[in-house]
């Protein structure tokens, strides 16, 4: 995706950011759908997984400022915090990744995904575990 150009949100009046704000993981993938062009979304699907963070910078930072990530009262974070993802980075590469896996048909496993979230957490905080 080359820039926020092809991002057209639906917008809402009534949310702080003045876009919608999903509710749920579904939700984000109902409207990833409608605000991403086609290639945009083909250009998702046919990337590796381990070349999602291209996305961090542009789509990943758009979901953070505009659906209200870094603020802790916003549904989709209150939604994410339940799940034990509270750090805004965090949650928009699990949306990513997950958006990423429902668009090749794969099986999205929220709980293998948050242990993943936890460990790569706590090896950013304190290091990397030491190999016996």
């Amino acid at each position: 995706m080359s820039d926020d150009n092809e991002i057209t949100p639906t917008f809402d009046e009534n949310s702080p950011t003045g876009v919608y704000i999903p509710s749920d993981l579904e939700d984000c993938f109902r409207e990833l759908n409608k605000m991403l062009s086609a290639s945009a979304i083909e250009e998702i699907r046919t990337c590796e997984e381990s070349g999602l963070s291209i996305y961090h910078f542009g789509l990943g930072m758009w979901m953070r400022n505009n659906w209200g990530l870094w603020n802790q009262e916003a549904r989709l974070t209150l939604y994410f915090d339940i799940l034990g993802i509270q750090d805004a980075d965090d949650v928009s590469s699990f949306i990513l990744v997950s958006y990423w896996e429902s668009l090749n048909g794969k099986p999205i496993n929220i709980p293998r995904r948050i242990v993943y979230n936890k460990i790569g957490r706590d090896e950013i905080e304190s290091g990397p575990k030491p190999s016996n």
